[in-house]
């Protein structure tokens, strides 16, 4: 029996980096699935393979899938992705143990066989870290699958958040194991990055320029706001949860991506009133909103 790990990839090679160093020695194979646009249609270098010479030491657990270019919309195209991680399998044995995810998610793969009495296929639920290593969400991502090749080699992997939990006999929760990391816009301060993503992930209803503001970006890193201002998302400093990851943090790049209350401007006079608009103005119209549709 084998163990593959497999996601799509965009450019995330911190965290790729970090992926391959925390789970070597648990994982056979790694399936990486890039592409040469993105989810959005934009067309994009194919980075992993740029910058292959960075992972020479795991070159032979790397299963390399490059996906053709279409027309497709983005959320087809993801889709699309997703289910191309198959092209990478097809020496898979019945009884291998298939991981699917995405790069900016990392699962604790012994972690969670370890869990007593796991059945598979298994829905995996991670914590999420957001902006920072040291900041979370109050929300969970409950998309992570884990199967048998002989369950999932006719499935559709591509629409995760429906298909998954009906595809599952079995939940690893974050609560029975330190099941793993979802690294939602782990970019700290650098403001481009948040633009990139925002302009080339599936989610286009968000690539306009009110959400691509740099300075309203810069106002939601520093107050710890949603990207998206969604009220019932909130975010805190917290940094349990990463002590199986910090020797392979440390000394990295990505060691930087603290958040550091004394470096942010909280109480410069455009903070203050972002601040405000978002914590109340913003959820005012929320509430109302939900009250009327409740009455119609």
């Amino acid at each position: 029996m084998k163990i593959y790990d497999c996601f799509i990839f965009n450019d995330e090679l911190d965290l790729l980096e970090l992926r391959l160093k925390f789970l070597e020695d648990t994982v056979d194979y790694f399936v990486l699935v890039e592409s040469e646009r993105t989810l959005s249609g934009k067309p994009k270098p194919l980075n992993y393979q740029l910058n292959k010479e960075r992972f020479d030491k795991f070159l032979d657990k790397i299963i390399h899938v490059i996906v053709p270019s279409n027309d497709m919309d983005a959320w087809a195209y993801e889709f699309f992705q997703r289910n191309s991680i198959k092209n990478g399998l097809e020496q898979c044995a019945n009884d291998d143990i298939i991981f699917i995810s995405d790069a900016d998610e990392i699962i604790n793969i012994k972690a969670v066989l370890s869990v007593p009495g796991i059945r598979l296929p298994v829905l995996i639920e991670l914590p999420v870290n957001y902006y920072f290593l040291n900041v979370k969400a109050n929300c969970s991502f409950f998309v992570n699958l884990a199967a048998n090749w002989s369950f999932i080699k006719d499935k559709d992997l591509g629409y995760r958040s429906r298909d998954y939990p009906l595809f599952t006999i079995d939940k690893v929760t974050t609560g029975m194991t330190y099941t793993g990391w979802h690294f939602s816009y782990l970019f700290g301060y650098d403001i481009s990055r948040y633009q990139k993503k925002i302009s080339s992930f599936a989610h286009q209803e968000f690539d306009t320029t009110y959400y691509l503001n740099p300075v309203r970006i810069r106002h939601c890193v520093e107050l710890l706001i949603d990207i998206f201002e969604r009220p019932l998302i909130k975010l805190v400093l917290d940094n349990k949860g990463l002590e199986p990851l910090m020797p392979y943090i440390n000394g990295t790049s990505l060691a930087s991506l603290v958040y550091d209350p004394a470096i942010t401007n909280k109480l410069s006079p455009a903070n203050i009133l972002f601040s405000l608009h978002k914590k109340y103005f913003r959820k005012a119209k929320y509430r109302l909103q939900q009250l009327f549709k409740k009455k119609h």
